[in-house]
């Protein structure tokens, strides 16, 4: 299992190399934190792609969970984008390294979808326009996608959203990240409407360029615009272990990238161990 990867941190007490042997080919690291929510970490993205490139292991950086390109806030558009540039200028002073993706909340609106879906667009508009401008082809940008809310905020980063502004520019340097979890919470309670059937990533498989294969707690139900990441087994998680299987098969068909965002490693090693053995 080629695609299949896991969350992985320092504090995990584990090497690269480490995580390699208990047969994983890529892992996701959150960059970010320090004197600003904000601030990037040069040293620790340089530190973090060494070690990558010398265990021949497929990168991901998510951005922090801060960062909304839809907001209605000027201020906190600015910041975000200042966010995922500084990242993409460290990613690319290493040209040789294969493509890495990097994870941006696509975020919400607390005035009006329209709004929100409008500054998105920009967002995406002008990361794609310095790729353009540096010459840049080793750096995708994915949009991950959100539960939604119940009150106040637009979700402007369900995933119809995302496909609906990705598909707009048609280009292999951005996409979606579609996180299972918050497609779970954001999806209408009917069995005739479900974003995480192999029948929906079907459709937007043109643009899909991450899975986060997260758990969500069993009491969760969908459509409650609950983000819930489960600290249980998939095999015990709402969405059912063996659809998570299934969406781990297709992934592997279709050679796509998916992330078991775990915060502890037993788990993403358990985890693993289950989609093997119900290959």
């Amino acid at each position: 299992m080629r695609n299949i990867g896991m969350h992985y941190s320092k504090s995990m007490g584990l090497s690269l190399k480490e995580i390699k042997e208990r047969g994983f080919n890529n892992v996701q690291v959150m960059v970010g934190g320090g004197p600003s929510l904000y601030h990037v970490n040069k040293y620790e993205i340089e530190n973090i792609i060494k070690e990558a490139n010398k265990e021949n292991i497929h990168l991901t950086l998510h951005t922090p969970v801060v960062n909304n390109p839809s907001s209605e806030r000027a201020i906190i558009r600015k910041l975000t984008l200042k966010n995922v540039i500084e990242t993409i200028e460290y990613v690319s002073a290493y040209e040789k390294i294969r493509p890495i993706r990097i994870v941006v909340h696509g975020g919400n609106n607390r005035n009006s979808e329209l709004e929100g879906l409008s500054n998105l667009e920009e967002f995406c508009s002008k990361v794609l326009g310095y790729l353009k401008l540096k010459g840049i082809k080793n750096v995708i940008v994915c949009l991950e996608n959100l539960a939604g809310a119940k009150i106040r905020d637009w979700n402007c980063s369900s995933v119809f959203n995302l496909h609906r502004i990705v598909s707009k520019f048609a280009s292999s340097r951005i996409g979606i990240c579609l996180d299972t979890n918050h497609a779970w919470g954001d999806c209408v309670d009917s069995s005739k409407y479900d974003i995480t059937s192999l029948e929906h990533f079907s459709k937007i498989k043109k643009y899909l360029y991450l899975v986060h294969l997260n758990s969500i707690p069993i009491q969760c139900r969908k459509g409650q615009h609950l983000d819930r990441h489960s600290t249980d087994y998939i095999r015990e998680c709402s969405i059912g272990g063996d659809k998570i299987v299934d969406i781990a098969k297709w992934c592997e068909e279709e050679e796509i990238m998916c992330i078991l965002e775990r915060s502890e490693a037993k788990y993403s090693f358990d985890d693993l161990v289950y989609i093997k053995e119900s290959w």
